[in-house]
């Protein structure tokens, strides 16, 4: 059993992720009204609260959140394919990342990892793109012509690994696939 060691003022509406700080000092969680909110583990203060300009629009999810390495910044993926580089401390937007939208939402980003000294980002959409991108300017560091796109199934799930060299995707018809990004090549 379980003891609950804190309870948070929520947002009133479903929660739709979470994310702990690497410390754990710090819980970030996203509802499905578009809201990112910071929470402070220890006393449950709920530290700021921010609604994405892209989430407003009806059925734009933000899917998923991440810490960077130092905890300074704060990924949120939102279901149209946008990636908000959030400040930690303040909630305030450092950049927000277009290159995976997609106008018919089609294209959410499946994985996003940032870089071990939490400087570059790695990102993977659902149509199988795999960008590498400067976290405070949002500009792709270099072109990454090698994608999953051209597989029989477009990727349903994707992870990154810890280097950023090796993408898997998994496909509907069952098809699991680890990509060498430098290559362009599936290594299984």
């Amino acid at each position: 059993r379980g003891t609950v060691i804190s309870t948070h003022p929520g947002f009133g509406t479903v929660t739709m992720c979470f994310a702990f700080s690497h410390d754990d000092a710090y819980l970030a969680a996203s509802s499905v009204a578009g809201d990112v909110a910071l929470f402070d583990t220890n006393s449950g203060e709920k530290l700021w609260q921010v609604t994405l300009t892209a989430a407003i629009e009806p059925l734009i999810l933000v899917r998923s959140i991440v810490f960077s390495p130092d905890g300074t910044r704060l990924l949120a993926t939102v279901s149209n394919g946008e990636v908000a580089v959030l400040d930690t401390p303040t909630g305030t937007t450092v950049h927000t990342f277009r290159e995976h939208k997609d106008q018919e939402y089609r294209n959410p980003v499946q994985a996003v990892r940032f870089s071990e000294d939490g400087k570059s980002v790695t990102s993977v959409s659902r149509d199988g793109a795999i960008l590498v991108w400067n976290v405070e300017t949002g500009h792709e560091l270099q072109p990454v012509e090698q994608t999953a796109r051209g597989t029989a199934e477009l990727p349903s799930v994707t992870a990154i690994s810890p280097d950023h060299l090796s993408i898997a995707t998994g496909h509907a018809d069952g098809t699991l696939r680890v990509w060498d990004r430098r290559e362009g090549k599936s290594q299984i």
